[in-house]
Formats: structure tokens, sequence, C-alpha cells
């Protein structure tokens, strides 16, 4: 798995995103999730897929050996087989989680 399968967008601008251009399958579920400042989570793509989009906060996702900064309009997807962890920066941070079928 490289950092080329992952996808980085900024929905700030208003204009609707094809996710059918990113990711396959159906919706599984969705969740909104906030993580306390300074908390880790490992979100792992185990026979689904992922997309998750900041609402509030900052924090990263690392990404293989990429750092990927999150803030309030970022949205990143990831494909199944994938994983990463995400942290909190020095709020809480609040994130909308999509999962779908693979």
């Amino acid at each position: 798995m490289t950092t080329e399968d992952f996808t980085v967008l900024n929905l700030l601008d208003g204009e609707p995103v094809d996710m059918k251009r990113y990711l396959a399958g159906g919706w599984r579920s969705i969740q909104l999730r906030r993580l306390t400042a300074g908390r880790q989570e490992r979100l792992a793509a185990e026979g689904v897929e992922h997309a998750l989009y900041v609402l509030r906060g900052q924090g990263s996702a690392q990404v293989g050996d990429r750092a990927i900064d999150l803030r309030p309009g970022v949205a990143l997807t990831f494909p199944e087989g994938s994983a990463t962890n995400v942290r909190a920066g020095t709020d809480e941070l609040e994130l909308f989680v999509v999962t779908l079928d693979a």
C-alpha cells in the first residue's frame, strides 16, 4: 500500500464530490467521532472502505510515512486493506466517518 492509494479532498469550496471516483461499494455506516486532545486512534479498513471528514479541531493522520494535516473541511478517503493513525491536536478533534462495503 502506498500513499498514492489515498485521496485527500477539501470540501470547503462547496462543490459536490463524486465519491464513486474514489471508493467502490455501498454505504455501511456513518459515525461522528470525537478524539480528546492528544488522543490517537487507529482506523483500519479491514473488509470495508472509509472516508472521514473533519468537522472541528485540528490533528494529523499518519498514512505510511506521510503525515496529513487534519483541519475543518479536509476529507480523507482510504481503500480496503489500508489503515491510518489519527491523532487529535491540542483541542478535541471531531470527525464524520463513513464506512462503506468494499
